[in-house]
């Protein structure tokens, strides 16, 4: 049987036509829209696989940053560490060297306050340096 002339008085008798012939459907699609709208699924298309490339990057970017970030705060830890480390040894340092400063300012049991004018001092003081020479009076 041939088909007769397709009468369209309606939207709903259009719809039937174009869901009948796809054909007819993108030439009236390319007639009504824009090229630009027609571009874009191809063109989302693209940006999305750009955008999903430069998410894995940043992420792989974001995990080597964590593993460097791991690696200094654990070299800081350890940097803490020694650093409470000396500051206990200099403690210790410095409390001997009160200890040997007070020792030094007792009056020594054989010879009396140390620094003292009694104190006679060592007899090679009393020697000129060697490198100085002996000074001779002038006649």
């Amino acid at each position: 049987m041939a088909e007769g002339p397709l009468v369209i008085h309606s939207l709903e008798d259009l719809e039937r036509v174009l869901l009948t012939h796809p054909e007819w459907r993108e030439r009236l699609r390319s007639l009504l829209l824009p090229t630009e709208l027609l571009e874009f699924p191809a063109r989302f298309s693209e940006a999305w696989t750009r955008t999903q490339e430069t998410l894995r990057q940043t992420s792989e970017q974001i995990a080597q940053l964590t593993q460097r970030m791991e690696r200094v705060e654990a070299q800081i830890e350890a940097l803490t560490q020694r650093v409470n480390d000396l500051t206990q040894r200099m403690e210790r340092v410095e409390a001997q060297i009160e200890a040997l400063t007070q020792r030094g300012k007792r009056p020594h049991p054989a010879h009396g306050t140390r620094g003292s004018p009694n104190r006679s001092p060592h007899p090679a003081s009393k020697r000129p340096h060697p490198a100085h020479g002996t000074r001779r009076s002038p006649n």
